[in-house]
């Protein structure tokens, strides 16, 4: 039985629910704390390897590389082919890329591993979305949502302390092994729970368009390619010749886009101001996560001198900070603009990271750290539900999927270039300065996301009643409802089926039309 035919009370999951999001919420913790997990253990890696910081960084780069260059590809690949599928598949491959991190026994074997990991974390993230959007009852799909968005925060900032904890009684290899039998048994969860046919059958008519897909992964990889070879101080004829290319690709790759009717890069979306500007600020507000996250273990261990098991302790304040925090803007966003919220939280954020580097070198006990921790983690956990409201009050609800779709990109990228600014640092400036350099640039881009957080465009909010009435106003325009999708064919025309399921007003009458209203969720995930 699908999970959409069960009733279910507000105050209540039914059990098919909580069976069903089991794999995706267990996958996607293990994907985003992955990225970030192995911050801590990169001092460890790099005299383990014999290496220098700017080379053990790409541990790092390597994973948000190559997740950040395929997922659109793989959204639009679940799309054509089933969600479960990609989904599958993703856990497979993430769980055979942790077991080859953990038998790695030198550098070059572990950032192959690691693209392995990277591609099936590809596969996870990019059906995230669009799974709960059919796993969670309409009534109910605001909760899955928000447990979504706490998982991705608490996760991107947990990782340290995790991986202090580890370190303090193993060898770095154990933060991949433990994702081995949780990706066991995430795998066999998704084979046996995930049974709603809208997610193991495909949902658009058509095929992937490959061009597209390889523009896609080589405008992505270029970008990060050329800020690596900054880093590492290569040639600037080379590094000038990336550029190039990058101006070149992307510019055929985003007009292609505009004769797409399933786009990979949503161009229709960015026509809208207020989505524009807010997917921004949240790059901006992840670039200086990563700048502050990254070289937060080597200022605490290197810098101060601390261990690696205090490391994880004293970045701890941060997690718990936006855990406790996320709630509380939850409820604010309510009572109070939501762009105002966001600037709020972070100025708060800005100012905890200016407060950790004006602390002196060699000096700071747990209090004065922890407190700073504490305050970086309050305002960044204040600015992510505004934020996530505001963005997704800016496109029509039809549009909902693209949207959380091009946001998950941005924030992998926002994450790639963080920590690729980090490598630039470690390789230009000297050992004493350059994770001052580090922390001072991620206040300096907090305070730049508040600013564009502010100044979000008024005129085009669209709260969710607006986005529901305009979203069937285009209903009548749309002739070629079920029908195969041809090459040029503009997006604006394929909205009608988005309504088609949220139409039945009783538990009988969703029963009774759910074979006709199947392919629905595939329009709000395009």
């Amino acid at each position: 039985m699908g999970v959409n035919n069960i009733n279910q009370s507000e105050d209540h999951l039914g059990k098919a629910v909580l069976l069903a999001a089991l794999p995706v919420f267990l996958t996607l913790t293990m994907t985003v704390l992955d990225g970030n997990i192995v911050n801590v253990a990169l001092p460890s890696m790099a005299r383990h390897f014999h290496t220098t910081r700017a080379n053990v960084v790409w541990v790092i780069n390597i994973y948000q590389l190559v997740i950040t260059m395929l997922l659109l590809t793989l959204a639009a690949l679940g799309d054509l082919r089933g969600y479960k599928k990609v989904f599958t598949v993703g856990v497979l491959l993430f769980t055979i890329g942790s077991a080859a991190c953990t038998f790695s026994y030198n550098l070059p074997m572990l950032l192959v591993s690691r693209a392995v990991e990277g591609l099936g974390a590809a596969g996870i993230m990019s059906v995230n979305i669009a799974m709960i959007r059919i796993i969670y009852p309409q009534k109910l799909l605001g909760r899955g949502l928000a447990i979504n968005a706490m998982i991705v925060g608490a996760a991107t900032a947990v990782g340290p302390t995790l991986a202090g904890a580890i370190l303090s009684i193993a060898s770095w290899h154990w933060l991949f092994a433990i994702n081995i039998p949780i990706g066991i048994v995430a795998w066999f969860c998704a084979r046996r729970f995930l049974n709603q046919p809208n997610l193991a059958d495909a949902m658009e008519h058509g095929r992937l368009d490959k061009l597209s897909a390889v523009m896609n992964a080589l405008l992505f990889g270029l970008v990060i390619m050329v800020m690596e070879g900054f880093s590492h101080s290569r040639s600037h004829a080379l590094e000038w010749a990336g550029i190039a290319a990058i101006l070149i690709i992307g510019f055929f790759y985003i007009r292609r886009q505009y004769h797409l009717a399933l786009p990979l890069f949503p161009v229709d979306l960015l026509k809208l101001p207020r989505f524009t500007v807010t997917v921004v600020s949240s790059m901006m507000n992840f670039i200086s996560t990563m700048l502050a996250m990254v070289s937060l273990p080597f200022f605490l261990k290197e810098d101060l001198g601390y261990d690696v098991l205090k490391v994880g302790l004293l970045i701890s304040p941060w997690p718990i900070a936006l855990i406790i925090a996320s709630p509380i803007a939850g409820r604010l966003s309510s009572k109070m603009k939501p762009t105002l919220l966001a600037t709020i939280g972070m100025i708060i954020a800005a100012a905890g990271l200016f407060l950790l580097y004006t602390m002196p070198q060699g000096e700071g006990s747990y209090f004065q750290i922890a407190w700073r921790m504490a305050l970086c983690g309050f305002g960044f956990g204040i600015y992510k539900t505004p934020n996530n409201v505001v963005l997704m009050r800016s496109v029509p609800l039809h549009r909902s999927g693209g949207a959380g779709g091009f946001k998950a990109t941005s924030r992998l990228f926002g994450q790639c270039i963080g920590t690729a600014l980090v490598a630039m640092v470690f390789r230009m400036a000297s050992v004493e300065h350059s994770t001052h350099i580090c922390l001072m640039l991620a206040a300096i881009t907090a305070v730049i996301a508040a600013v564009i957080s502010i100044l979000t465009p008024k005129e085009l909010v669209m709260d969710s009643d607006q986005n529901q009435s305009a979203a069937p106003s285009s209903q009548p325009q749309s002739p070629n409802q079920g029908q195969p999708q041809a090459q040029g064919q503009p997006v604006q025309s394929q909205p009608a089926q988005v309504h088609t399921q949220p139409a039945p007003t009783s538990p009988a009458q969703k029963q009774s039309q759910q074979p006709q209203s199947g392919p629905a969720p595939t329009q709000t995930n395009a």
